[in-house]
């Protein structure tokens, strides 16, 4: 259970700048605290490695003892935005923190300890919101069932269980996104693009993959999956008043964005609230500039699943991906692979 989150802690440095790191405390039915230091590389000072005696005192004074956890057995985690590496630490002399060992904690236990913590939901969030980017040194074995079906649709080239599918696997993102105005609070991902890690969107231009512009076409609703994300709670009200009238925006006024291969929708700025009715009840035709993430394929993109969700692989590097979101781009491979492309099919 979460006890206390705390941004940008200072810690003495070695000169006049002091370091800054993300603390969270967490605590098990047990009375064990559970230490997650995240180094974000946004400050002059040393790195939390390199000063891990002194943040750890400094979390020992400022934190623990307030929370009155100063005695309570301990487990320390460190993350650095700079290795994206996760470590536990064991210190040898655990009262004045020094000689601090290393140890790599794999996609298997880091999963282990954020259940026995309940941190796991804390976890994706920091995930979606960027403030947390983890690579493994093993590679997880690819699999999902959702992907196994993808594969034999295509093969059997039956584009309309493959619509029926994608369908299926954005009912998560339509709903982060269709409850937006009700839930402001909580981060939605944004369009495909948007959901992708800055670092993942870096490391696949050094690699000269950049999704491609193909214009605009006209598709029909009934068969695209969409995603709509009206934030605004009286513009909402306002749209399902006239729900009985049907989507009724023309479709050169409308602003989307459609992902090839995968045939799924993004409303964009005012036309997310007609959106609504569009994907609440699945008709009209709308005009949409299409995207095809062809390149990133192209380029050796591919998704598999661990105990931590999905990860991205692209040229030897991994990146944590947003569960739904994964299964767009894992989905996206899959018809990529067979040649198929749900955009094209839907006009």
């Amino acid at each position: 259970m979460r006890q206390i989150s705390v941004k940008d802690m200072a810690y003495p440095g070695f000169g006049e700048n002091p370091g800054l790191a993300d603390v969270d405390v967490y605590t098990d039915e047990v009375g064990t605290v559970l230490i997650l230091l995240r180094d974000q590389d946004r400050h002059g000072g040393p790195s939390v490695t390199n000063a891990l005696e002194r943040v750890a005192k400094t979390v020992h004074e400022k934190i623990l003892s307030l929370l009155h956890l100063e005695a309570s057995p301990k487990i320390w985690l460190t993350w650095s935005r700079v290795d994206k590496l996760v470590f536990k630490v064991h210190f040898e002399d655990p009262i004045r923190f020094l000689n601090p060992i290393w140890t790599y904690v794999d996609e298997e236990e880091l999963r282990a300890i954020l259940i026995r913590f309940h941190a796991l939901e804390d976890f994706h969030r920091w995930v979606q919101e960027g403030s947390i980017e983890v690579v493994f040194a093993k590679r997880p074995e690819p699999t999902h069932k959702m992907v196994e079906v993808a594969k034999a649709l295509a093969q059997e080239r039956n584009t309309e269980g493959l619509r029926a599918l994608m369908r299926m696997a954005v009912l998560g993102v339509q709903k982060m996104h269709l409850w937006h105005w009700a839930e402001p609070e909580k981060p939605i991902g944004g369009n495909l693009e948007q959901a992708l890690h800055p670092s993942l969107v870096r490391w696949a231009v050094m690699n000269g993959a950049r999704p491609e512009n193909l214009g605009e076409r006209v598709v029909d609703l009934k068969r695209v999956a969409a995603v709509t994300a009206p934030q605004d709670a009286l513009r909402v009200l306002e749209t399902l008043r006239r729900a009985g009238e049907g989507y009724r925006e023309a479709p050169e006024s409308t602003q989307a964005l459609i992902y090839a291969p995968m045939g799924v929708l993004f409303f964009a700025g005012d036309s997310q609230y007609g959106g609504a009715l569009a994907v609440l009840q699945g008709g009209g035709r709308v005009r949409a500039s299409v995207v095809d993430m062809s390149p990133y394929y192209e380029k050796g993109l591919s998704i598999t699943w661990g105990p931590l969700g999905p990860v991205a692989w692209l040229r030897g590097r991994a990146f944590a991906l947003p569960e739904d979101y994964g299964m767009l781009l894992a989905l996206g491979r899959v018809l990529w692979e067979e040649g198929i492309d749900l955009v094209r099919e839907a006009e």
